[in-house]
């Protein structure tokens, strides 16, 4: 259940599919130096070119390393493309800023997911390449991942320094 005083936005009741509206508020407020958008973001079912998404998840070695897969589970897969070949972004160059930036975007994907949209087990999104690679990497997060998140007004997350970071930091993957 969504807090009222969360966020200053939210998705509207009649306005459309959710997902597209979180989409829609949050994919242009990061850009480039250029003032350029940094990505162009897609959201809707976890499925890929029609198969569905099947999350594998590795517990932790010291408790066995045993995979749990996540399937028929209601996950929303968010894609980041840049303007480059195979999604690559085409200004600038990769750096870890750009990468905490787009970890960054896609914490906040997620946290509006989690308190705008019902019922929803985890989130996906496929990160952009660095150019000259294909795309392979994916952050994906669970409401128990970002609880504390979810409990704090968005604007005090986002100003509070470092504060996203350190949660965008402890996800599974690295950005190039």
């Amino acid at each position: 259940m969504a807090l009222s005083s969360w966020s200053t936005w939210q998705p509207t009741r009649g306005g459309g599919d959710p997902i597209q509206q979180i989409v829609d508020h949050v994919a242009p407020e990061y850009r480039l130096p250029s003032g350029k958008q940094i990505v162009a973001v897609t959201g809707g079912p976890s499925a890929i070119e029609g198969i569905p998404l099947v999350v594998a998840l590795r517990s932790d070695p010291t408790k066995n390393g045993a995979t749990n897969i996540l399937e028929n589970k209601n996950i929303v897969l968010y894609r980041m493309c840049g303007l480059g070949k195979d999604c690559a972004i085409k200004e600038g160059k990769p750096s870890t800023e750009r990468g905490l930036y787009l970890r960054r975007e896609s914490l906040e994907l997620a946290l509006y997911t989690f308190n705008y949209v019902a019922d929803i087990d985890g989130v996906v999104v496929l990160m952009p390449p660095v150019p000259g690679k294909k795309p392979s990497k994916a952050l994906f997060f669970r409401p128990q991942d970002v609880g504390p998140s979810l409990q704090n007004p968005l604007v005090e997350i986002q100003s509070l320094d470092g504060a996203s970071d350190y949660l965008v930091l402890t996800a599974p993957d690295k950005i190039e």
